[in-house]
């Protein structure tokens, strides 16, 4: 999972912006074959409009009885979350001003 904040390339660009950009994310896995111990690379890359903004990935593993079981049918799987149109800077700056206790009314507009 890739985690927006301060250092990512992404916290500057609302919605509007990650769909109107163009550029590409390409995601390399590195891993070992548990069969037969060889390394194995997997890459895989999206543009913007292979980008779901306001979901997440649904979970995918669950407990039972002998540990841990994945249910594969859920591997591409997302689900709808409550999610702002802001950028992530803009919304840390709308909170930090949204709770500053100095100021008695903060009146934000969706841009």
């Amino acid at each position: 999972m890739h985690r927006i904040d301060s250092d990512s390339p992404f916290y500057n660009m609302s919605v509007k912006d990650i769909y109107s950009t163009k550029f590409e994310v390409v995601i390399t896995l590195v891993c070992t074959t548990e069969t037969t111990g060889r390394p194995t690379e997997a890459r895989c890359s999206y543009t913007p409009n292979e980008i779901l903004w306001g979901h997440r990935f649904r979970t995918m593993i669950k407990s039972c009885e002998d540990g841990l079981e994945a249910d594969y049918a859920l591997f591409n799987s997302t689900e709808p979350v409550e999610t702002v149109m802001c950028s992530a800077r803009q919304f840390n700056e709308k909170s930090r001003v949204k709770n500053d206790p100095l100021r008695k009314k903060v009146h934000f507009s969706e841009q």
